[in-house]
């Protein structure tokens, strides 16, 4: 429970609703002498607020539409990886890329098929891939990043 002057009250809940980014509400009162949520102390009407503070939680969507996400994913990757041009299959990746990241869905083994960097679709034509010391080392041909995968060796 905290305090506030009748003064106070306006600029401070909103430097709490600013700062702290987690108050549910505040309970104030308006009419100090018939609340009891007020205290008259030195000639000044004193202001009692309840804050009801919560646990910020990570924004998920429904499922219905993480499985849609999913869907338009999936539909993505095969279209890039049917399409012959360089560029439509770059712009698919961008787009699978920013759909799982609207959505809150994980690519998952997904993202070893493209580049980090240029967001190519790697092929035979456009990636170089070698084992070595139990690593995937995947070289793009486009941009020249190295993409490391670690594996064991059986």
């Amino acid at each position: 429970m905290i305090v506030f002057t009748c003064s106070m009250m306006v600029s401070v809940s909103l430097c709490i609703w600013r700062y702290i980014g987690c108050v549910r509400n505040i309970v104030s009162s308006n009419i100090p002498h018939t609340d009891h949520h007020s205290l008259k102390e030195n000639n000044r009407y004193v202001f009692i607020a309840n804050i009801h503070y919560y646990q910020m939680r990570a924004r998920e969507k429904a499922g219905f539409q993480q499985k849609i996400a999913r869907e338009r994913i999936s539909i993505l990757f095969k279209e890039a990886a049917a399409s012959s041009d360089a560029a439509l299959a770059r712009r698919y990746m961008q787009l699978a890329k920013k759909i799982g990241m609207r959505y809150n869905v994980r690519l998952g083994k997904l993202k070893r098929r493209f580049c980090k960097n240029c967001y190519s679709y790697f092929s035979s034509k456009n990636s170089r891939i070698r084992f070595k010391n139990g690593t995937i080392s995947i070289k793009c041909l486009s941009c020249n990043s190295v993409k490391r995968i670690r594996y064991k060796k059986s």
